[in-house]
């Protein structure tokens, strides 16, 4: 699938792996509106690791899991699950409990949740040791609360281990993924040359009065060029399932409006300061 006019955020995610590559760590919000292409831009920094020799972890928050316990960490980490006894004792008793892997449970009082989060941020350097490693979560968003807070607290911390975290999140229509602390990769839509492409890509079938009606339509969204054109060759376009689809884009890119100020273009980047403490 072509991404038409991301070379902004394609330029962002090379350059995290290509620092992962020489030992530096970066942790990266990737934020945007549902079908704005975060995913695909998560593939793209995915192929791009596995050419580049880099470990990678993949995992998708799912609604169905957003109320189970660290039920992210168990999808990231857990085919690292047999490393987890190399952890210095506390760290690994407490990540041993959140995946699962022992009869005790965590506590849930800070303790061990610290420990916890601290033997993520210990497990991702570990296996950092032997090549770089490009950590990535689709629909953080969906993440339970345990599970955001253990990530988001190795996350921050992460400094010169070669470890890349990538996190996707929607803005709206999906429940908030605050992530204070770490870098920002806000995705909008893309430039009307771009949108026009793309919807040749899809569309070249069509005649010029829709591609005219699917642009006003999908307001850039990348999700509804490519799926628009289905739903006029099917005689869908003005269906329920349009209209929602629609209304709920709609509503997306109102309250981003809303909610931030316009960027100055569809990538807007901004790096955390560096930390004043030492670790």
């Amino acid at each position: 699938m072509g991404l038409y006019g991301r070379e902004d955020e394609l330029g962002v995610n090379d350059r995290v792996i290509q620092g992962a590559r020489q030992g530096r760590s970066a942790a990266l919000v990737v934020r945007g509106e549902a079908g704005i292409g975060k995913s695909e831009l998560l593939a793209h920094a995915v192929t791009a690791a596995r050419a580049e020799g880099l470990r990678v972890l993949r995992a998708t928050g799912t609604e169905s899991e957003s109320e189970l316990p660290f039920a992210g960490p168990h999808l990231l980490l857990g085919r690292a699950a047999d490393r987890v006894a190399e952890l210095p004792e506390r760290q690994a008793r407490a990540l041993a409990g959140a995946l699962g892997l022992t009869d005790a449970a965590v506590e849930t009082g800070g303790g061990d949740r610290f420990l916890t989060g601290l033997a993520v941020l210990t497990l991702l350097a570990d296996l950092a040791e032997e090549r770089p490693l490009l950590g990535v979560v689709d629909d953080a968003h969906w993440l339970d609360r345990e599970s955001a807070e253990a990530l988001l607290f190795a996350g921050r911390r992460l400094d010169a281990e070669g470890v890349v975290l990538l996190f996707a999140a929607r803005d709206t229509c999906a429940p908030p993924f605050p992530a204070p602390g770490l870098d920002e990769l806000r995705v909008g839509a893309p430039s009307d040359a771009a949108a026009r492409e793309l919807l040749a890509e899809h569309a070249g079938d069509l005649p010029q009065h829709a591609h005219a009606q699917i642009l006003g339509e999908a307001a850039g969204n990348p999700l509804a060029l490519r799926e628009f054109p289905v739903a006029q060759r099917e005689g869908l376009a003005h269906d329920a399932a349009s209209a929602d689809t629609r209304a709920c884009s709609r509503r997306s890119a109102t309250a981003s409006r809303r909610c931030r100020p316009p960027p100055a273009r569809c990538c807007s980047w901004r790096p955390r300061r560096p930390p004043t403490t030492s670790r």
